[in-house]
């Protein structure tokens, strides 16, 4: 895993500046610890930080082909690249390294912009075709690995972190206003067609697109979407699952391809316990396993399901706990490894786990995806339940009433929203404030009409025809997964060199997924059946039937007791990144109400303290602060790591 950055200038005129790209590249060294290069070819400059995971001695960066032309940075792993190799090598190219990024280059060369197609991986690069003066920025297709970009001054910068490209000559480092209301209101700020995020100016290449940069123009266009279509030859449940365990076993295998230690995120849910049982049956060594918990709040925390999974296949297993203390003293840190602000309260928590984990591993697997492909949160039982509800004679009336008598909180929100179809009411898993809400904080809203509106709508209707649970999928496929748990799960990560890989996410697992019927993954009150019938053979019976609680953190408790002090000074002080942008007395409202025990509001405390946090580190006046650090300097959280198997 790596981070790259670039410059091009669009006319071909100024050359590109060696001392800007090592800035650039400087700043994202904690995505690569273990090498650096950089490319200067006129206009065009490349720079790139590496953290070697395969063919450790050749892969340097930037790496161009035979003759020289044609040039690459590149940010992934490529896992069919084995047999890539072999048919580029039948037909005629030759190869210097072991790498995969060198497959890259070659395919390239044989298929055109066609080779996208044919990689299987994570991953973001830039190609330079030096004699067609040509630039080409690619994403995966599920936007497993990210890549920014701006265009100023006739000049396209871009990188795998928005912190390079602010330290471009010049670039400007500006809120954009536009994208606030759909961050109050899903706790992350979506690309949308747009590619959009809170900076002014500033992109992200949507996931599965490609950018190309020639004759001074910059075009994007999308390579590859998620469809559900039926495959008349899976029949039924057996078949089903053993289509599924197939593919998601293939999945886990290629993702065991490395030359130093790797291990898996265990969380004690199915998904990442799947993970590590099939990892287990793979390995010829012991898995090391690594879960996260809470020292003030033990209930909350997933260890003992974890250890069962550990236990059962005698993983070499560490737990860290956190505390409230821990949690809030790196939220600056973790703000400046995001980026974007991100107000998912399993950030920091990702962040200080992978910090012990790099310790002793440098690749680590998790079960991250399998939800948004299978159906594994209960909103989606209550989103067909409203549909239900809908067919009801003089239903919205009967709805209006409620909501019009039901306290603040989440029946109300439901009461509102059950009055309007799918694709109005449903803004995926991660929600924020609702419109009233939204307007009521931010007073430039008042006036305007609701733009998520327009914005999931244009989501759905990419979803064409599709059954309304499949619609629910898609949007959080391309929407919630992408610009939420991504961004997490990429940044956290590599803010400790810790290479993430995500079996769940591999594009073709997620197009078996699917083709397969609603059943298959929401079957009545169970989630997930297609993933609870491959488990009932590799699992513990406790681990089938717990309730589902995500990745769970005890922020509701702490933002009303350990927490509260702080943040209401942060978010209420004069001066501060809120005041004047938003309703002052309506932030402290919000703050009594959470305190007092009225209603549960961390979701919207917390994403107003991740915004207040990101404008003073990416706005504040002076320099933008360096707030990385190599991870040859162990774990930031001296918090309590425990060897519950004595390995």
């Amino acid at each position: 895993m790596c981070g790259f950055c670039g410059t091009l200038d669009l006319r071909l005129e100024r050359p590109a500046s060696e001392p800007v790209l090592r800035r650039m590249a400087h700043v994202i060294r904690h995505r690569g610890p273990d090498d650096e290069g950089f490319l200067l070819d006129g206009p065009l400059g490349f720079g790139h930080r590496r953290l070697s995971i395969i063919d450790l001695a050749g892969g340097h960066q930037p790496l161009s082909n035979e003759d020289g032309r044609v040039w690459i940075v590149y940010n992934g792993e490529i896992y069919n690249y084995a047999d890539l190799q072999r048919d580029l090598k039948a037909r005629g190219h030759t190869f210097r390294t072991r790498s995969d990024t060198e497959t890259i280059v070659h395919l390239y060369e044989e298929y055109g912009d066609a080779f996208v197609e044919r990689l299987r991986g994570m991953f973001a690069f830039a190609i330079w075709d030096g004699r067609r003066k040509r630039l080409l920025l690619v994403r995966d297709h599920v936007g497993i690995k990210p890549v920014y970009y701006a265009v100023r001054d006739g000049v396209l910068t871009f990188a795998s972190e928005v912190k390079s490209i602010l330290l471009q000559d010049g670039m400007p480092r500006e809120l954009n206003e536009d994208a606030i209301e759909r961050y109050l209101g899903l706790r992350y700020t979506p690309a949308g067609d747009d590619g959009q995020t809170m900076f002014r100016g500033i992109h992200k290449l949507p996931a599965g697109s490609m950018l190309v940069a020639e004759d001074g123009e910059v075009r994007v266009r999308s390579y590859w979407d998620l469809g559900f279509r039926p495959d008349p030859s899976l029949r039924g449940p057996v078949e089903w699952a053993d289509a599924f365990r197939a593919e998601l076993e293939k999945s886990v295998e290629m993702r065991l391809m490395s030359e130093v230690p790797l291990g898996g995120f265990l969380s004690g849910g199915i998904d990442s316990s799947v993970t590590v049982a099939m990892m287990s049956g793979l390995m010829n060594e012991p898995v090391r396993s690594f879960s996260v918990g809470y020292a003030d709040r033990p209930e909350v925390s997933e260890f003992p399901y974890a250890r069962l999974v550990a236990e059962r296949y005698r993983t070499d297993h560490r737990e860290l706990e956190i505390t409230a203390g821990d949690y809030w003293s790196h939220v600056p840190r973790m703000v400046w490894h995001l980026d974007e602000p991100v107000a998912d309260y399993a950030c920091l928590p990702l962040m200080l786990m992978s910090e012990l984990t790099r310790e002793h591993v440098t690749v680590i697997l998790s079960g991250e995806g399998a939800d948004e492909l299978l159906a594994g949160y209960s909103l989606y039982r209550k989103m067909r339940s409203i549909e239900r509800a809908r067919r009801i004679p003089a239903w919205n009336l009967l709805a209006a009433a409620a909501s019009s008598v039901l306290p603040e909180g989440k029946l109300r929100r439901y009461a509102r929203a059950s009055r309007f179809p799918l694709e109005r009411r449903y803004r995926g898993i991660s929600t924020g404030f609702a419109a009233d809400e939204a307007r009521a904080v931010y007073p430039a809203l008042r006036d305007r009409p609701d733009g998520l509106v327009d914005f999931a709508e244009s989501v759905f209707a990419r979803s064409g025809t599709a059954e309304p649970l499949h619609r629910m999928l898609y949007f959080d496929t391309r929407v919630y997964l992408v610009d939420d748990l991504l961004i997490k799960a990429d940044k956290m990560t590599m803010a400790a060199s810790l290479e993430l890989r995500v079996p769940f996410l591999d594009h073709r697992l997620m197009e078996l997924a699917a083709s397969m019927p609603p059943e298959a993954k929401l079957d009545g009150a169970t989630s997930k059946r297609v993933l609870r019938d491959v488990a009932r053979t590799l699992l513990p019976e406790e681990i089938l039937t717990r309730p589902k609680k995500g990745f769970p953190v005890p922020i509701e408790q702490w933002l009303a007791k350990e927490l509260e002090g702080p943040v209401r000074e942060t978010l209420l002080e004069r001066g501060g990144p809120l005041d004047g942008l938003f309703d002052r007395r309506e932030v402290e409202r919000i703050l009594d109400r959470h305190a007092n025990g009225a209603e549960d509001c961390s979701a919207r405390i917390w994403t107003l303290l991740v915004f207040d946090q990101w404008n003073r580190v990416f706005l504040g006046p002076g320099a933008l602060p360096d707030l990385g650090r190599p991870a040859a300097e162990g774990a930031a959280v001296r918090a309590k790591a425990v060897d519950v198997t004595g390995a």
